[in-house]
């Protein structure tokens, strides 16, 4: 019995240290244990919140509170008129080559509506949602209804290869009004020139200097004297990233080609400072390859000096332009 006794003690002790042993390795293991779960998640957290994928659809950014008309409105036309910062090529906050389009749409989101108010077609302004392509993200119809005019900005922007940022943006703008016989363009609009007042013609001018390069075009249909004619001006600023394009009314008179630059309307090309998009060969190549005779430089077009253009178009009060007609190549 006493053997017994011994026995059990000696196997009860045994059992109390090898408990011990067990009780402290989880106390010391288990804080270990959790840490390591724990980082995961916080490096996915962050690397996701930093680097949007490419492949992101806008709907799986957050939705942001919608700016009432009014406030809308009034906000986009601080951004275009009074952001000195904001120098071509950045558009609205916008900057190819540096801006994503995730910033894109969390700059834009404010702005967005799902679709037109047709109880109130009237409501300024609204966007439709972004739209998907081959090459990046578009944003169309951007629409302010002001004094019984339609005043329209088509924004659209491609991005770089297998990247999420903006390469380059159009921009383009017009105005019109709905009459008893149609829909026609306004160029004279008051109300354009007060939303894009800072890319008039005199004002780039006056902002930017003399630029690089500047071309003219006509396109007067002979085919159709009844069709409308048109006049272009195109600004080339490489070192800004930007070409601007001005187009209006021309009106053929007597031989003659007259046209008003301070009546037109706006569109930019925007790209990274010297990008190989940004000069007259590639949009000679883009729009009418491969002739050439529709650009033509001031001196051939209206015979003055590139310098003199500036310096006369840069003046607020800015004179119409004369061309000869049988200079330019028919359509």
């Amino acid at each position: 019995m006493l053997i017994t006794k011994k026995f059990t003690a000696i196997l009860v002790l045994i059992l109390f240290v090898f408990t011990s042993c067990i009780n402290t390795n989880i106390k010391d293991e288990t804080p270990l244990t959790n840490t390591s779960t724990a980082s995961p998640p916080l490096i996915l957290t962050a690397s996701a919140t930093e680097t949007p994928s490419p492949t992101l659809s806008p709907t799986a950014f957050p939705t942001l509170p919608t700016l009432r008309p009014e406030d809308a409105y009034a906000l986009l036309l601080r951004m275009l008129n009074e952001n000195d910062t904001c120098r071509l090529p950045c558009w609205l906050d916008i900057t190819p080559s540096t801006s994503t389009h995730a910033e894109a749409y969390q700059k834009w989101a404010g702005f967005l509506l799902p679709s037109i108010d047709t109880a109130n077609p009237r409501r300024f302004p609204y966007f439709f949602r972004y739209s998907q392509n081959d090459f990046g993200y578009s944003i169309n119809n951007f629409e302010f209804n002001l004094n019984d005019e339609d005043i329209f900005m088509t924004i659209t922007y491609n991005l770089q290869p297998n990247s999420d940022t903006i390469d380059s943006m159009n921009i383009t703008t017009d105005a019109s009004k709905v009459v008893e016989n149609g829909i026609p363009k306004v160029f004279e609009s008051a109300s354009y020139k007060k939303i894009l007042g800072s890319y008039l013609l005199s004002n780039v001018l006056t902002k930017y200097g003399q630029p690089e390069q500047i071309l003219l075009s006509m396109e007067i249909i002979e085919a159709e004297p009844t069709s409308p004619d048109y006049f272009r001006i195109w600004l080339f600023y490489p070192a800004l990233g930007s070409i601007i394009e001005y187009w209006g009314n021309a009106e053929v008179e007597n031989g003659v080609i007259y046209g008003c630059p301070s009546d037109t309307f706006i569109t930019l090309r925007l790209s990274a400072p010297n990008s190989h998009n940004l000069f007259s060969e590639t949009l000679n190549q883009e729009i009418w390859s491969p002739s050439s005779p529709f650009f033509k430089s001031p001196e051939e077009a209206l015979g003055i000096t590139a310098e003199e253009f500036y310096k006369e178009f840069s003046k607020p009060n800015i004179p119409c332009i004369e061309s000869p007609l049988d200079i330019w190549p028919p359509h």
